[in-house]
C-alpha cells in the first residue's frame, strides 16, 4: 500500500496538452552557433510570443557557463515565463543535440525552467550535463514536455541526475541512459550518510511533489548513489505521478533502495508497486 501518494496507472494518456508544434508557434529561429542559441533563448524571454527554436539537426557544444542561479549552474540563459500581461508563453527546441563540454571543476546542466515557464523539447538529444546541485541536465519549476528526447550521461552532485522536477513534466517517448545522481562528498571519495544534507536520489528523474507523466519511455542504466537508481519520486500528498508502457532495466541504486523506482513518505516509509500492464523491469 503506498503511503499518502497516488500513483495512477493508466492503459491510455491523458494529454495534458503539453507539447505543441511548431505550426502553434508565431515564430521560428534557426542558430548556427552556440551564441546565436543563447540570444534566441533570450528574445523567446521578452518577446511576448510562442518561439520555436529549430537547431536544424546540428551539434551545439557548448564550453562555458552562462549563469549562476541559487538552483545551480546553466550553460544556457535561464528560461522565462514570457508573460504579455496575463498570458504566458512557450518556448519549443526541436531536431539536434546540445552537449557540454566544460573544464574539469567547472559545472552546468542544460536548462533551468523557472516556475510560470514552459519548455517543450523534440527530437533533441542532451549530453554531459554536469550540476554541482540538483538536476544533471533540466531543473525544472515550471512546465516541461519531451517527445523523442534522449538524456545521456548527465550528472547531479545533488538529486536527479538527469531532471529534477519541481513543477509540471511530460516526458513521452523519451530516453534516459548512463545519467548519475551522484550525493555530495563529505570528504574526498567520502560519499555523504543518510544523515548529511540531501542528494544522490534519483539517478535519471528526481520528482519533488508535483505532477509527472512518464509514458513509452526507457530508463536503462541510471545509477543513484543512494533510492531510486531510475526514478526517486516524493509521496507528498500533493504528488501525482503516471507511468504508462514504461520500460527500467538495469538501474542502480548503490547504497539505498529502489534500483528502479523509490517512493518514500514524510515518515522515510519505502513501498513499490509493479504491474505488467504500465511497466517492464529488467534487472534493477
Amino acid at each position: 500500500m503506498l503511503l499518502n501518494h497516488r500513483i495512477k496507472a493508466m492503459s491510455t494518456f491523458l494529454s495534458l496538452g503539453l507539447l505543441c508544434s511548431s505550426s502553434e508557434a508565431h515564430r521560428v529561429r534557426h542558430p548556427d552557433s552556440v551564441q546565436d542559441l543563447i540570444t534566441d533563448i533570450i528574445i523567446a524571454n521578452y518577446n511576448h510570443e510562442d518561439d520555436v527554436i529549430d537547431l536544424g539537426g546540428r551539434t551545439f557544444w557548448i564550453q562555458t557557463v552562462n549563469n549562476t542561479s541559487t538552483n545551480g549552474s546553466n550553460a544556457l540563459p535561464v528560461i522565462g515565463p514570457d508573460r504579455a500581461v496575463t498570458t504566458p508563453h512557450s518556448l519549443t527546441i526541436k531536431n539536434g543535440t546540445i552537449e557540454i563540454s566544460l573544464l574539469s571543476g567547472l559545472y552546468a546542466r542544460h536548462f533551468e525552467v523557472a516556475l510560470g515557464a514552459t519548455l517543450y523539447l523534440e527530437n533533441v538529444t542532451l549530453k554531459y550535463g554536469n550540476s554541482e546541485a540538483d538536476g544533471g541536465s533540466i531543473y525544472n519549476a515550471g512546465t516541461v514536455g519531451t517527445k523523442h528526447v534522449a538524456f545521456i550521461a548527465n550528472y547531479a552532485s545533488g538529486d536527479g541526475g538527469a531532471i529534477y522536477n519541481d513543477g509540471n513534466l511530460n516526458v513521452g517517448s523519451s530516453t534516459f541512459h548512463l545519467n548519475v545522481a551522484l550525493g555530495t562528498e563529505i570528504a574526498p571519495g567520502i560519499k555523504s550518510l543518510r544523515s548529511a544534507p540531501p542528494g544522490g536520489n534519483g539517478g535519471a528523474i528526481y520528482n519533488n511533489a508535483q505532477i509527472t507523466n512518464l509514458y513509452n519511455s526507457t530508463f536503462a542504466n541510471n545509477t543513484a548513489h543512494f533510492d531510486g537508481g531510475a526514478i526517486n519520486t516524493s509521496t507528498s500528498t500533493s504528488a501525482i505521478i503516471t507511468m504508462t508502457n514504461n520500460t527500467i532495466a538495469a538501474n542502480i541504486a548503490e547504497v539505498g533502495y529502489g534500483g528502479g523506482i523509490f517512493v518514500t513518505d514524510e515518515n522515510d516509509l519505502s513501498t513499490s508497486a509493479t504491474s505488467p500492464y504500465i511497466l517492464t523491469f529488467f534487472s534493477n
